[in-house]
């Protein structure tokens, strides 16, 4: 009963340290993507009142254009609208480009190494165990058994492999 519990602890401890650092990571993406979307909505609110100021611009010049008895001013009011609707399209260009040059200075961060918390020695040794004679199962019939040496002089791994365990009973 005592080696049940505690292996059911050292997989709880193993789940927890092994989604720390992915839920530290998922809280990075979230707070990315809610950056993004404050970026993307800020600028389709301003193109929207672009679209809108250049819409009625554009009906007072089809409107000048379709008079009958032209204002003596016809020319100046023209030039005017034009200019109007040549300014609102700049300001477009502009505030696409500043959201393009926002999105593209953001960054994601990652997990720091000391916000994760570490296993207990005797529960990491176990798992180990566990998974180096059984691997780590994907489905019902499928597990994967990596090996993994670390060399922890130049902090990275030395060599690595990975064994995919099949059922006999479907194959």
């Amino acid at each position: 009963m005592k080696v049940s519990k505690l292996l059911s602890l050292s997989f709880v401890f193993a789940a927890l340290s092994l989604t720390t650092p992915a839920f530290a990571e998922s809280a990075a993406v979230e707070n990315y993507k809610k950056e993004v979307t404050r970026i993307v909505n800020n600028w389709a609110i301003a193109i929207m009142n672009f679209n809108i100021e250049a819409t009625k611009a554009k009906n007072k010049l089809d409107n000048l254009e379709n008079q009958s008895p032209r204002p003596a001013d016809y020319e100046k009011q023209k030039k005017a609208l034009q200019d109007e609707l040549t300014n609102l399209q700049s300001s477009m260009s502009y505030a696409t480009g500043d959201a393009q040059a926002s999105i593209g200075l953001l960054k994601l961060e990652t997990a720091k190494q000391e916000d994760t918390i570490p296993l207990p020695a005797f529960i990491r040794d176990k798992v180990q165990e566990i998974i180096k004679a059984k691997g780590i199962p994907l489905g019902k019939n499928i597990s994967v058994r990596p090996s993994v040496t670390w060399d922890w002089k130049k902090n990275r791994p030395s060599s690595a492999s990975v064994v995919f365990n099949f059922s006999s009973k479907y194959f």
